[in-house]
């Protein structure tokens, strides 16, 4: 009964992980589709102002120009539909809003644009095709941006609760089956001892006493089949090599996420953060593998702190949390400026990997080529620290 409960547990937690995983997927599909989406807009939206720019310039006619705004303009529509049905956070609407608005006035713009053309009054015309046509122009593209900047923490933060999910039921069922192996080993029975009086004769009706007590077999033991837990595979050095290599070419904060989304891949790491510093304090800068409302929520870390984090940061040196079966470890690497230890690289990791000198080393490696990027970053605002 027993056995057949792990299996019925261990088949149900892999039906629930299959579909988070298939959920997981789609979530990430359908985020990048809507960001597809999104910069085709931008695209589009690009060429419409240069096609209303050719209404004007010197020597050209306007009727191809004229042809091309008007299939620019439906492109677009068609497109800010389909984005309309795609997005899905909380303030999506706001920003189409916009959009539209912004379209709109792009629309009345040019055609009084193309009504002083008719008129000959050139002039007239590109006031309106650089003033109030490319200003609604701009209006629209910057409220694109904004929705997409919308989605994508959106996208992020579904996608990690998935993954906590999967971390839970993972979880639950290992501890369910590991309770179930204890209670099925066998204890070992004890002997009972041996009387050393022989049972009544039945034939001869004497009593025959025994001299020597009989000898007794030694017990054998149940042999029990425990499997040693499975290490961790060695962390993959190339990869290493690789991440350093895109971190150093790093020039936009945009790619910073995805930067730290391989760094927790290549650590096994369920999450990372990095914390800067601002005065006599650690402030939480950006993260992966986290809800951002709960990083938004963290307070600051004063330099005195008694934990690990404040520890890295004031001694410049690697600093370890051990983990268990039940909790994950951490390691937190110090990241340098020329003079100064401008903050920490705190990886949440699994399976002991924190006692692993070789990803110790990885984890230094990535805080301190992340270093050289985040050492012209502003510190942390007062305000922050109020809200925290």
């Amino acid at each position: 009964m027993i056995a057949a409960s792990i299996l019925a547990v261990g088949a149900g937690a892999a039906l629930q992980i299959h579909f988070l995983l298939a959920q997981s997927r789609q979530l990430a599909d359908d985020q990048r589709s809507l960001l597809l989406q999104v910069s085709h807009f931008d695209a589009l939206a690009g060429d419409l102002a240069a096609a209303q720019a050719g209404y004007v310039a010197p020597g050209q006619p306007n009727a191809p120009w004229i042809d091309r705004t008007t299939t620019l303009a439906s492109q677009l529509a068609t497109t800010v539909s389909s984005i309309r049905s795609a997005a899905q956070s909380a303030d999506a609407q706001a920003q189409l809003q916009v959009i539209y608005e912004a379209m709109s006035q792009s629309a009345t713009a040019d055609a009084n644009a193309r009504a002083s053309l008719a008129q000959e009054h050139d002039l007239m015309a590109a006031d309106i095709v650089f003033g109030e046509g490319r200003d609604a122009i701009i209006a629209a593209r910057e409220a694109a941006a904004a929705l997409a900047t919308q989605e994508s923490a959106f996208f992020e933060g579904e996608r990690s609760r998935v993954q906590q999910r999967i971390v839970l039921i993972a979880g639950g069922a290992a501890v369910i089956a590991a309770i179930g192996l204890l209670v099925m080993i066998p204890l070992p029975r004890r002997q009972q001892p041996e009387p050393a009086l022989a049972a009544p004769g039945m034939a001869s009706g004497t009593i025959a006493l025994s001299l020597t007590p009989p000898q007794r077999q030694p017990a054998k033991a149940t042999p029990v089949n425990l499997k040693a837990p499975a290490t961790a595979p060695p962390i993959d050095l190339t990869a290493a090599a690789d991440l350093c290599t895109a971190l150093s070419r790093l020039d936009s904060a945009a790619a910073l996420p995805g930067m730290l989304a391989r760094a927790s891949a290549l650590l096994d790491a369920s999450g990372v953060i990095v914390w800067m510093a601002a005065g006599n304090e650690l402030f939480a800068a950006t993260s992966h593998g986290y809800d951002p409302r709960i990083i938004t929520r963290l307070g600051a870390i004063h330099r005195d702190a008694d934990n690990a984090t404040a520890a890295a940061w004031r001694t410049g040196e690697v600093r370890t949390v051990a983990g268990d079966a039940m909790v994950n470890g951490a390691i937190v690497a110090p990241m340098f400026a020329p003079d100064t230890c401008i903050g920490v690289l705190a990886a949440e990791v699994r399976h002991g990997r924190e006692q692993d000198p070789a990803v110790q080393a990885v984890t230094t490696m990535i805080a301190a080529q992340l270093a050289t990027v985040l050492g012209a970053w502003p510190a942390a605002p007062p305000a922050r620290a109020a809200e925290a």
